[in-house]
C-alpha cells in the first residue's frame, strides 16, 4: 500500500525501450513552479532489472527555466552498495526501484514552466538493463 503523498510535485516515469538505455536517448519531463521560494527535494527514479551489472550510473540532469537559461548538474546514481555490492532500493522478483535523492534542499530561480532532460553519461553506447527512469520532485514543508 502506497501512502498518498500531497507534497510531490511529479512523479514521472519514462520507459526505456528494450532495456537498453542508449547514449542520446534523453528522457524529458515538464513541470510548473508555482512557488519559487519554497525548498525542493529532487529525486531520480529508477526501475531496473535486479542482475544489471552496475553498480552505479552516471547521469544529467539538465533544467531548461522559464525564462530560458539551461543549467546543467551531473550526478552518480548509486544502485548498489559499495561494500557489499547489494542492490539498494526495494526488490520485487528480478526488478528493483529505487528514488536517488539528488538534490536535497533545491530553489528554483524563477516561478514558471520547467523542462528537465535526464541523460545517461556512461561513456559507452549503452547501459543495459534499466526499465524506466523517472524525476519525483516533493516540496519541503
Amino acid at each position: 500500500m502506497v501512502a498518498c503523498n500531497e507534497n510531490r510535485l511529479i512523479n514521472q516515469y519514462e520507459n526505456i525501450p528494450m532495456f537498453n538505455w542508449e547514449k542520446g536517448y534523453d528522457l524529458s519531463y515538464s513541470l510548473n513552479i508555482e512557488d519559487a521560494a519554497a525548498k525542493y527535494k529532487i529525486m531520480i527514479g529508477l526501475r531496473h532489472i535486479s542482475d544489471i551489472s552496475f553498480g552505479e550510473i552516471l547521469v544529467h540532469l539538465k533544467m531548461t527555466t522559464p525564462s530560458g537559461e539551461e543549467i546543467e548538474m551531473p550526478y552518480i546514481l548509486e544502485i548498489r552498495e559499495k561494500d557489499t555490492g547489494d542492490l539498494k532500493g526495494s526488490a520485487m522478483g528480478d526488478i528493483t526501484d529505487i528514488e536517488i535523492p539528488v538534490e536535497k534542499s533545491f530553489t528554483f530561480p524563477e516561478a514558471g514552466q520547467y523542462l528537465f532532460e535526464i541523460s545517461q553519461q556512461m561513456g559507452q553506447d549503452a547501459v543495459a538493463g534499466v526499465m524506466e527512469v523517472g524525476l519525483v520532485i516533493d516540496k519541503l514543508k
